[in-house]
């Protein structure tokens, strides 16, 4: 029998550090959170280890969770990613990127790009990713799971468009206004619109692209991705 009572601990405990604010209030947890933090905990664990199989992780059927997530899996894989960097993205030989280990060195390397007269801000800035990265509470200390906030104080953001990889997406919703078209914190107030991958698609290229493998929240598989995606864009 299968049982996920300490991954659903965990997701919560680790939901409410993420996102909770410190002041005593309550905060509100869906079940697509516990969903995503659940095929994080199980994501590495369902691929198949040393040979084709992978590892049986329950007494007589497989557990369920390991089944589920080993499909998602299997359909990653099938994804066609050249076609989304150059028909969705634009991407090609003659945009200029750079790609780091951490979100957060994106801080750095805009400020450069600025103070060289590179790029001028604001920007249409479009994060494609299945983090919101706007993590826990804006006051807290800047990291890579929440830099974002950083760059709308900073005032390089114009206008921010959310990719995620399908309708379903989370979002912290103390910093969305009630039409959920801007973002509200302090006296920052940035205008939102939130795309899913399949119908998200550039007018233009893009001005500049930084590409994150953030070893923290990806499984190592995920680095052939993050090489391939580089050969994609002129560094």
């Amino acid at each position: 029998m299968a049982t996920y009572k300490y991954a659903l601990l965990m997701a919560l405990a680790d939901i409410a550090v993420e996102r909770g604010a410190d002041d005593d209030s309550e905060l509100l947890i869906t079940t697509s959170q516990i969903a995503e933090k659940f095929i994080q905990y199980y994501w590495r664990q369902s691929t198949p280890y040393l040979s084709s199989r992978v590892l049986q992780q329950n007494t007589g059927r497989q557990a369920g969770i390991i089944s589920l997530v080993h499909t998602v899996h299997n359909q990653f894989e099938t994804v066609d990613v050249d076609k989304f960097l150059t028909e969705k993205c634009l991407l090609d030989c003659t945009v200029f990127g750079r790609a780091s280990d951490q979100h957060v060195d994106i801080l750095d390397v805009v400020s450069g790009l600025i103070a060289a007269g590179t790029l001028a801000p604001p920007f249409n800035w479009i994060h494609v990713d299945a983090h919101d990265d706007f993590w826990g509470h804006f006051s807290g200390p800047i990291y890579s799971g929440n830099f974002l906030y950083e760059c709308i104080r900073r005032g390089w953001i114009q206008e921010l468009t959310m990719v995620f990889p399908s309708d379903v997406w989370n979002f912290p919703d103390y910093i969305l206004s009630a039409d959920l078209k801007h973002i509200q914190f302090g006296a920052h107030s940035v205008p939102i619109q939130f795309r899913n991958a399949v119908d998200f698609k550039l007018n233009k290229k893009p001005d500049f692209v930084f590409l994150a493998r953030s070893p923290a929240y990806t499984p190592a598989e995920a680095d052939e991705l993050y090489l391939h995606i580089q050969d994609r864009f002129q560094k």
